[in-house]
């Protein structure tokens, strides 16, 4: 349940409290959304290095992928690293009930995992190489994988702002 969830983003993220007491929601937001943008942009840097070190020429279709993932990539950072305005209703909001304050808990916690899993497959593209037959598989995987990310950053902050109201 969504105890674990809390305990286990305790543990990976420094400054992750929680949003149970309304003094803690406004450093818990910025240290989760931190945490997540820097594991992303760690993500990017693989991408551009697996490109800068590949040995032989990278085919133009796998070019455009890359160019489509550090784009998307990208857009992630900056959903993260921007304050929504909407979110200051949810650090001062009194009486948001249990359950919703369980939901936001468990969107990060599903966030977590997905970008570090997005990181760990980046890295083992970049230590197979571009040019590796079953690259264009990957590189196609990791373009859902991020597509998701994406759409559940989008999913946390419309939340959040949902039960702010």
């Amino acid at each position: 349940m969504s105890i674990s969830y809390l305990e286990e983003l305790k543990n990976r993220i420094p400054g992750y409290m929680g949003y149970d007491k309304i003094d803690d929601r406004e450093n818990t937001d910025k240290s989760f959304r931190e945490k997540i943008a820097d594991i992303v942009q760690k993500t990017i840097d693989i991408l551009r290095r697996s490109v800068v070190l590949s040995r032989q020429e990278i085919t133009e279709d796998k070019r455009i992928m890359i160019q489509q993932l550090l784009f998307r990539l990208d857009s992630i950072v900056t959903e993260l690293i921007k304050r929504e305005v909407s979110y200051k209703s949810f650090f001062e909001k009194e009486g948001i009930d249990h359950s919703s304050i369980g939901n936001v808990v468990e969107i990060d916690y599903k966030i977590l995992r997905l970008s570090q899993e997005l990181y760990n497959r980046f890295v083992k593209l970049l230590s197979r190489g571009l040019n590796d037959p079953e690259s264009r598989i990957m590189l196609q995987m990791l373009m859902e994988g991020t597509d998701v990310l994406s759409k559940r950053v989008r999913k946390r902050r419309d939340y959040i702002t949902e039960i702010s109201k």
